[in-house]
C-alpha cells in the first residue's frame, strides 16, 4: 500500500502544471560601444562642431536583428540622430527577447549615444569636385541639347541647364571659310581644397 502511494505521488508531481519563467529582454550580442567608431561622426556635423546625445528606442526581431530605430529624444542635430539609427539598423545584433515558454519573441532595446567631438577632429581634405556642362549647338545656332555631369558630393542650387534652353539662340560659330557649322560647347570647372 505504501508503495503504491508513493507511486501515486511521483505520478501526481510529474504531471502536475509547469512553473512559468519570467520572459527575457532582448540583450545585445557584443557590447554597445562597439556600435559606434570616431570615424563614423558626420563631417558636415564635425566641420560645424556639433555634438549631442541621441536616446533612441529599438525594435529587436524575434531573429534578433533590429527590425526598427526611433529617436526618443534628439540630439539636437537630425544628421546625427538619422546616423545613429541607420549604423544602429546595420551593426546592432542582439540575443531576442524570450516569453515566458522559452519562444523567442519581439522585443525592444532603449539606449543613448553621445556625439563628442573626437579630440583630434581635424577634417580630412574632401576629393576634387567638378562639374561639366555640355551643349550642343546647331549650325544655325539653335540649343539642340544640354547636359551635365558632376563628380563628388556636392548639391547645385540650380540646374546649370537652365542657362542653355532647348531652342533658344546659342552664340553663333563659324569655320575659317566664314560658314556656321554646329559645335558642341563643353564648359569643366573643377573645386578642390588644397593645402598652404
Amino acid at each position: 500500500m505504501k508503495r503504491a502511494m508513493m507511486v501515486g505521488f511521483l505520478l501526481a508531481v510529474s504531471i502536475g502544471p509547469v512553473a512559468a519563467r519570467e520572459p527575457i529582454r532582448a540583450v545585445p550580442k557584443d557590447s554597445p560601444g562597439n556600435w559606434f567608431h570616431d570615424k563614423d561622426y558626420p563631417i558636415s556635423e564635425r566641420a560645424k562642431g556639433v555634438s549631442g546625445t541621441t536616446s533612441f528606442k529599438l525594435l529587436i526581431g524575434d531573429d534578433g536583428r533590429v527590425k526598427d530605430c526611433n529617436v526618443e529624444s534628439s540630439s539636437g542635430s537630425p544628421v546625427l540622430d538619422e546616423t545613429a539609427c541607420t549604423l544602429l539598423k546595420e551593426r546592432a545584433s542582439f540575443f531576442p527577447a524570450k516569453d515566458r515558454r522559452g519562444k523567442p519573441v519581439n522585443g525592444t532595446y532603449n539606449g543613448r549615444i553621445s556625439w563628442r567631438l573626437p579630440i583630434h577632429s581635424a577634417i580630412s581634405m574632401p576629393p576634387p569636385q567638378t562639374l561639366t556642362v555640355t551643349v550642343d549647338i546647331s549650325k544655325d545656332d539653335v540649343v539642340e541639347k544640354c547636359s551635365f555631369e558632376k563628380s563628388g558630393d556636392f548639391t547645385l542650387p540650380v540646374d546649370p541647364c537652365l542657362r542653355f534652353p532647348v531652342g533658344s539662340k546659342g552664340p553663333p560659330y563659324a569655320g575659317k571659310n566664314g560658314l556656321p557649322f554646329p559645335i558642341r560647347f563643353v564648359n569643366r570647372m573643377t573645386t578642390t581644397v588644397e593645402a598652404r
